[in-house]
């Protein structure tokens, strides 16, 4: 924060509108005002719920809100240097919803997408007419990956706004345009559980071990959707009671595997 400052800051800054120095203070502010939610929590990450409930009514911890709004005010400056940059439209928009301004988060998701296809649209004409050249273009354009963020927090407005057939089509997009996206994925994998499309759910969180090994939520994921897998004809429950055991084993106090072993045992 000091070093990004000592760049950005309006009184002494060495260059106080340098774009990727305001994203970057940006972005470090919104990570405060995340983690100050996350400890609220006591560490756990945040799930949604099917109907929205978790994303109505304003944030009440004012640190962290003071933190997101510290956050606007440097990404819309990087914005105002690069109108461009789809890195600013995927923070600007995931910082408005985590403020809970759900239109204010949509507009920007929507302007994001439409800057995406005119500055590809702009750089194609370039290539057309022989003013950069294929190499350049390549470099330059932007890739469906660098939607993917934007798609999810898209699928996360329709959410809370309890669209979740909506949400869930924006989940699956962010997946596509990156395979690797692990908080999309464990997004469609969530509305798969409460679905009851244990399949889906099940690859999925395979996945996202696949590319993180040691992510607890997934893991545990894992087992309940082993556990909706299970029939008499396949009984799958000592799989289940192995995941949750591993997870108590290693975190013995980590309540949610606690409690899917005793939903587990109540079966």
């Amino acid at each position: 924060e000091k070093l990004l400052l000592k760049v950005v800051d309006d009184q002494n800054g060495i260059a106080p509108f340098n774009v990727e120095g305001n994203l970057n203070l940006g972005m470090l502010y919104r990570r405060k005002g995340e983690a100050i939610l996350e400890a609220e929590r006591g560490g756990v990450e945040p799930k949604f719920s099917m109907d929205g409930a978790e994303h109505k009514g304003e944030i009440k911890n004012k640190e962290a809100y003071d933190m997101f709004a510290k956050s606007v005010v440097y990404v819309r400056r990087a914005l105002a240097g690069d109108s461009n940059n789809i890195s600013c439209y995927e923070n600007l928009s995931a910082i408005y919803y985590l403020m809970n301004s759900l239109d204010v988060a949509r507009l920007v998701s929507e302007q994001a997408l439409i800057k995406y296809n005119e500055y590809n649209e702009a750089l194609k004409k370039k290539l057309d007419e022989n003013r950069i050249t294929q190499e350049e273009y390549d470099r330059k354009a932007y890739v469906p990956k660098d939607l993917s963020a934007i798609y999810n927090t898209s699928g996360l407005i329709y959410l809370a706004e309890g669209e979740v057939s909506r949400g869930n089509l924006e989940f699956k997009k962010a997946v596509e345009a990156d395979p690797t996206n692990v908080q999309a994925m464990l997004n469609v994998a969530g509305i798969a559980v409460n679905v009851q499309d244990y399949q889906l759910a099940y690859d999925l969180y395979n996945k996202v071990l696949e590319l993180e090994p040691e992510n607890v939520e997934a893991y545990l994921s894992k087992g309940v959707a082993v556990r909706g897998l299970s029939t008499p004809e396949n009984d799958r429950l000592a799989e289940a009671e192995q995941i949750y055991r591993d997870i108590i084993k290693k975190h013995p106090d980590y309540p949610q595997a606690q409690f899917n072993l005793i939903v587990l045992y109540q079966e």
